[in-house]
C-alpha cells in the first residue's frame, strides 16, 4: 500500500523505510532500501517536492525485481591469486591475512616464471611469480565462484621483472598488451619498466551466471603476462553508479595525511588507500571517533578519515592543490569522476570558523562549504567531470572563514563502457554535464553546458 509524503518543512529530512525480500538465483536476501528525501531551497525552481519524492520512488519500485541484496564482506569469497606458483600452493600473505593459491585452478594455458633474482628482495611475495603467454592471442581467466549481477571489485597486478632476460621493458618500444573484462576492453597494458608494478582495476559487476573472465589478448607488441589477481565483493550499495551497462575503472584512492597504506581487513572490502602526502602539506590527524550517514554510499574506513591534510602555509602556500594529466592514465575514455572526503577534526570556538571553495580547472564548481565535525563527508560527481587534458583541483579557503581547508581523502574513476551499450547512450551526457555534491546533509546539483 503506498504512504503519503506530507512535507511541513523546508529543513526536515523525511524517510521512508521499507524491508523488502528480494528473490534471485534461487536466494533469498533481507534488505533494508532507505528512500531519504531531503527538502531543498533549490527545488522551487524544479517543482513541488512531493513530484520528485514520488518520481524516485516509481523509479526504485520500478527496479525492485532487479534489487540484489548482499550481504556483509567475508574474506572467505575473496578470490585472491599468485599467478605462476606451483599448483596446488598456497600462502597466507603476512599484511592481509588472506590466503593467496596458484592459478592453476582458473587457467589451463601459459608458462610460469620467476623474475629476476635482482628483483626478488624487493617486492610482496605475490609479485615474484608470473604467468607468460607466448602462445596465445587470447589467454582468459575464469574467476568464479561468483553471484550473477553482484558488484565486484577486481585488480589485476603486472610486474615483468626482466622475467625472460630480455629487458623488453623500455619506453622506447613498451611491451603492450590488451586487458578484457568478460567481452569488454579495459585498457592497453603499456609495460615501461621492468621494475615498475602496473595495475589494471574496476568495479564490475557479474554479468554472467557464475563467472568473471579476465582476458589478457597479443596485439603483438609483446607476449602478454599477468603476476596477480584479486576479486572482492563490493556491497550493493555501494558506487551506486556501477551496473549492468556501466563499470569504473579506478584511477586513484589516496588516503591523505597517512604514514601507510590501508586495506583488509582495516577496510573489509579490501579497498587499497595509498598513503599520500606532501612537502607543502601538514599532516594532521584525529583519535576521536568519526560518525556516518546512513546513507553514506562509500564507507571510508575511519581510519582513512582520521587522517588528512592542510596547507602546510610555509611560503605562502594556503591552499590544497593537486592534479592529474588524462595522458598519464593509460586509460581509454577521458571521462572522469571524483569524490573528495572530509572531515572537520577540530571543535571550533566561537572566534573560529572553516569553510572551503573547490576549483576545478579555475571554476568554482563548489563554494562555502563547512566540513562537519567529526562526520564523515563527501561531495562527489554523479556524472563525468568536464573534459581536459589535466584536471587541476584547487581547495581554497573560503574568504569569509579563517582557518585553512582540510582535506581527509579521494577517489577517482574513469568510465568503462561496455560492449552492449549503444553509441547514442554513450554519447547522451557529453552535451550537457551535471555534477553532484553531496555533503552529508544536503545535496547541490550544478549545470555544466
Amino acid at each position: 500500500m503506498p504512504m503519503t509524503m506530507s512535507i511541513q518543512n523546508e529543513s526536515v529530512t523525511y524517510r521512508a523505510e521499507v524491508l523488502i525480500v528480494a528473490v534471485a538465483n534461487n536466494s533469498v536476501s533481507i534488505c533494508l532500501l532507505k528512500i531519504q528525501l531531503e527538502k531543498q531551497a533549490m527545488e522551487k525552481r524544479s517543482g513541488s517536492s512531493y513530484y520528485w519524492f514520488w518520481l524516485l520512488l516509481q523509479i526504485l519500485l520500478i527496479n525492485v525485481l532487479g534489487l540484489h541484496c548482499q550481504p556483509p564482506p567475508d574474506s572467505t569469497s575473496f578470490i585472491s591469486i599468485d599467478c605462476g606458483i606451483s599448483d596446488g600452493t598456497s600462502y597466507v600473505d603476512s599484511t592481509t591475512g588472506l590466503t593467496y593459491v596458484s592459478d592453476n585452478a582458473y587457467i589451463d594455458s601459459g608458462k610460469d616464471y620467476n623474475i629476476d633474482s635482482t628483483y626478488l628482495s624487493s617486492f610482496r611475495q605475490e609479485l615474484t611469480t608470473l604467468r607468460s603467454f607466448p602462445d596465445s592471442t587470447r589467454s582468459c581467466y575464469t574467476l568464479r565462484p561468483v553471484v550473477q549481477y553482484y558488484k565486484y571489485l577486481v585488480r589485476a597486478y603486472f610486474l615483468y621483472g626482466n622475467y625472460d632476460g630480455l629487458h623488453r621493458a623500455n619506453t622506447l618500444k613498451p611491451l603492450e598488451f590488451d586487458v578484457y573484462i568478460d567481452v569488454n576492453m579495459l585498457m592497453t597494458m603499456s609495460i615501461q619498466n621492468e621494475s615498475i608494478t602496473y595495475r589494471a582495476k574496476a568495479l564490475i559487476v557479474a554479468v554472467a551466471n557464475n563467472s568473471v573472465s579476465i582476458c589478457l589478448v597479443n596485439t603483438g607488441n609483446g607476449v602478454p603476462f599477468i603476476s596477480s589477481l584479486e576479486l572482492r565483493p563490493m556491497d550493493s550499495s555501494l558506487y551506486t553508479l556501477v551496473n549492468n551497462n556501466f563499470y569504473l575503472q579506478v584511477y586513484a584512492r589516496l588516503n591523505l595525511g597517512a604514514t601507510q597504506t590501508i586495506r583488509y581487513p582495516t577496510d573489509p572490502y579490501d579497498r587499497i588507500w595509498r598513503e599520500w602526502t606532501r612537502s607543502d602539506w601538514t599532516n594532521i590527524n584525529t583519535t576521536q571517533p568519526i560518525q556516518y550517514f546512513s546513507y553514506d554510499d562509500y564507507r571510508v574506513p575511519e581510519a582513512v578519515m582520521q587522517t588528512a591534510v592542510i596547507p602546510s602555509g610555509v611560503g605562502g602556500v594556503t591552499d590544497i592543490e593537486f592534479y592529474w594529466d588524462f595522458a598519464d592514465t593509460g586509460f581509454r575514455n577521458n571521462r572522469f569522476y571524483a569524490t573528495l572526503f572530509f572531515s572537520e577534526f577540530d571543535a571550533l570556538l566561537p572566534n573560529q570558523s572553516r569553510a572551503v571553495d573547490i576549483f576545478l580547472n579555475g571554476y568554482n564548481c563548489f563554494a562555502d562549504y563547512p566540513p562537519s565535525y567529526l562526520w564523515a563527508d563527501v561531495i562527489y560527481s554523479d556524472g563525468p567531470l568536464y573534459q581536459n587534458y589535466t584536471y587541476r583541483w584547487e581547495i581554497k579557503p573560503n574568504d569569509s572563514f579563517n582557518l585553512p581547508p582540510i582535506l581527509n581523502a579521494v577517489e577517482v574513476f574513469s568510465a568503462m563502457y561496455l560492449e552492449n551499450v549503444t553509441a547514442n547512450e554513450r554519447d547522451g551526457t557529453l552535451s550537457a554535464t551535471y555534477f553532484r555534491f553531496s555533503c552529508g546533509k544536503f545535496e547541490v546539483a550544478i549545470l555544466f553546458l
